[in-house]
């Protein structure tokens, strides 16, 4: 097989891998999720010192933290699940138009007692993101599961029927991670992934998720394949001009 014919080879492997690659997928993805929240009670970490710290699952089987401040006023961020096996259908996760959907993972409830003074508060948390991917909108057999876990900062005023909470911080603002056969991008919105409790005493934290699936070995092998071929083209052509 002559130099030439292996780099014409070559090449027509590197068109083939560039087109599967952007190739885009037809098949939608479905999922479900849970997710499990935990204040953390570190010294240093929130305010005001007085401050008492509960965890525990609610009757419904989902996370809770609730962080209790001297006056009795309260913030709890609840974790959330969407369903399981049997709850179908699942959410899409490639949703053409949307391009994925949004998810609310975390809940933030708060209790102001009424005539009490103001109080400053600030503290940090985790939430662990649990996904179960499905290949059908119906399917009662998981194809896999995966997690990712953010943290995050929220800080405020809470007390006499008012409540003002900003989160500072909630990273990573986007991750992917593998489920199953997909790729799940999982990303914040800085300007609209928050909502603060306010004057109903209930907000939350929003995430917005897309799958993709994830490169199959054959054109893994293909880019590959390309990328020896265009190797040996390269040396060919540097031992010509050095001759």
């Amino acid at each position: 097989m002559t130099c030439n014919r292996i780099g014409k080879m070559a090449a027509w492997a590197l068109a083939l891998a560039g087109l599967i690659g952007v190739a885009p997928s037809a098949k939608a993805e479905f999922f479900e999720y849970r997710s499990t929240v935990t204040i953390s009670d570190t010294s240093g970490t929130f305010t005001p010192s007085g401050a008492t710290f509960t965890n525990g699952t609610t009757a419904g089987g989902n996370t809770f933290s609730t962080i209790t401040l001297p006056d009795g006023n309260s913030v709890t961020l609840f974790g959330f699940t969407s369903g399981n096996d049997t709850t179908t259908p699942h959410l899409n996760a490639s949703d053409p138009v949307s391009i994925g959907t949004d998810i609310a993972p975390v809940i933030v409830s708060t209790t102001n007692e009424f005539g009490t003074v103001g109080e400053d508060i600030a503290f940090n948390f985790n939430v662990t993101l649990n996904l179960t991917n499905y290949l059908n909108a119906s399917d009662t057999s998981p194809d896999g599961t995966g997690s990712v876990t953010f943290t995050g900062r929220i800080s405020g005023s809470i007390g006499n029927n008012a409540v003002a909470l900003n989160l500072l911080s909630f990273v990573p603002t986007s991750t992917t991670v593998v489920v199953g056969t997909e790729l799940y991008d999982v990303s914040f919105d800085a300007t609209s992934g928050f909502a603060s409790p306010g004057g109903k005493n209930v907000g939350g934290i929003s995430l917005h998720v897309f799958a993709r699936p994830v490169p199959e070995p054959g054109s893994l092998a293909l880019l590959g394949m390309g990328g020896v071929g265009a190797l040996g083209v390269f040396l060919r052509r540097r031992a010509r001009a050095s001759a």
